[in-house]
């Protein structure tokens, strides 16, 4: 109760999002171009496509999976 909760909650809420993004972006930028090489693709047009069908297959698996599935999938990856 002495100090003011909100904020510090609020600045914990929008450093976490920033940083998620950043990997985020990290991430699909890697896994559309390793997709993209495995199937053969060329081109930024091909590459930008790929990106967004393993993004949508990453929320996919969260979403069905939840934790438990993101955990294992990572496993897989490394």
């Amino acid at each position: 109760f002495r100090l003011k909760q909100r904020p510090v909650r609020t600045a914990a809420a929008v450093t976490t999002l920033a940083v998620s993004i950043f990997y985020l972006i990290a991430q699909m930028a890697g896994a559309g171009g390793l997709v993209a090489l495995l199937l053969g693709l060329e081109g930024k047009t091909a590459q930008s496509i790929v990106v967004a069908i393993v993004g949508v297959l990453m929320i996919a698996y969260v979403l069905i999976g939840g934790m438990k599935g993101t955990t294992y999938v990572q496993m897989i990856k490394a």
